[in-house]
């Protein structure tokens, strides 16, 4: 078999999932305030690339009650940026305890990278939120905290805070195509084996694959099907690709008066969708196959000037054999 094989990509998974856990500081030491003129922030280290859905924080809701704003911000020289990549709010209780705060919209964080979560109350003084710290720098050692009176100027806390980030784990793709024979001859059928692999830990929403034929190959059958496909046509499409790997195969005949020797390239489009509905790099392949046909091979041989009644004239020998002189 002939093997067209594509790179690795990394992409997001399918909407509807259900966040994961990432990255954690669950060490909950002693409260400090949040309000209009304390701003707080945390830092911390992704880990691996995902959309980042919801963070988690200790905290309690001191004064009136009002909601916390939380953003999630880039990191710039060790304290917070300027720039909010996403943001959520959520209304505390009185007393402490985790709160979720929802973030819109889902942004991609980058494996490696720091990333701050930043918490501030527009209520003055202790009229604010509560949000309990670790005691030290070595709860999370990735990270640490800082504080600032506008969220500006930020400096150093020398102390952790509680929190929880969650996201949505991308799945990584990589895709080839193998054909049974890249000789195809007249009467017979070819088969193109189609392969995807997701070797994350999250689905992707939707992937299609298109299959372009020339005019000299023809659709026979497929069995896509057996993997959860859909067939429109030679088109082929999949929703909620899970881990694993996935392979169906396409059935192709030779187009009747293909001339003999043609080079017929068959492409592979691959599209998929991220988590969030967005498109992701398209990936194809063009597959060649040569079409050998059988030709038939006339000769004359000329006939007898004279001849008797009740003799046999031979007046066109027919030879045939195969173009690829092997079989008769």
């Amino acid at each position: 078999m002939l093997l067209f094989t594509g790179g690795l990509a990394a992409f997001p998974l399918a909407s509807g999932h259900t966040p994961h856990l990432l990255i954690a500081n669950d060490i909950v030491g002693s409260n400090e305030q949040v309000n209009l003129n304390r701003w707080v922030a945390q830092s911390f280290v992704a880990g691996s690339s995902f959309f980042i859905t919801r963070v988690a924080m200790w905290v309690a809701d001191t004064g009136t009650s009002d909601s916390l704003n939380v953003s999630i911000r880039p990191d710039a020289g060790g304290s917070p940026g300027s720039t909010n990549l996403t943001w959520g709010l959520a209304d505390g209780p009185g007393g402490p305890g985790w709160v979720d705060f929802d973030l819109s919209p889902y942004v991609g964080l980058v494996a490696g990278t720091s990333y701050w979560i930043v918490a501030q109350s527009d209520r003055p003084g202790s009229g604010g939120y509560d949000w309990w710290n670790s005691n030290d720098d070595l709860a999370y050692c990735p990270g640490t905290a800082a504080i600032s009176s506008d969220g500006i100027a930020w400096s150093a806390a020398g102390k952790d805070y509680s929190f929880r980030v969650y996201g949505l784990v991308q799945p990584s793709f990589s895709f080839s195509v193998g054909v049974s024979d890249p000789v195809l001859r007249s009467g017979r059928n070819d088969v193109f084996a189609v392969n995807f692999t997701n070797s994350g830990s999250g689905s992707s929403a939707e992937l299609w694959v298109n299959v372009s034929l020339p005019a000299s190959l023809s659709y026979v059958s497929d069995d896509a099907a057996a993997i959860g496909g859909t067939r429109n046509g030679t088109s082929f499409r999949f929703t909620d690709i899970a881990p694993g790997v996935y392979t169906f195969n396409v059935t192709i005949t030779p187009t009747g008066g293909t001339p003999d020797g043609t080079v017929a390239v068959t492409t592979f489009t691959f599209d998929a969708k991220d988590h969030i509905g967005g498109p992701l790099p398209t990936s194809s392949f063009s597959v060649p196959v040569t079409i050998w046909n059988a030709l038939l091979v006339v000769s004359v041989q000329p006939a007898p000037t004279i001849a008797d009644p009740g003799d046999v004239v031979n007046v066109v020998k027919l030879k045939y054999r195969r173009s690829d002189c092997r079989a008769p």
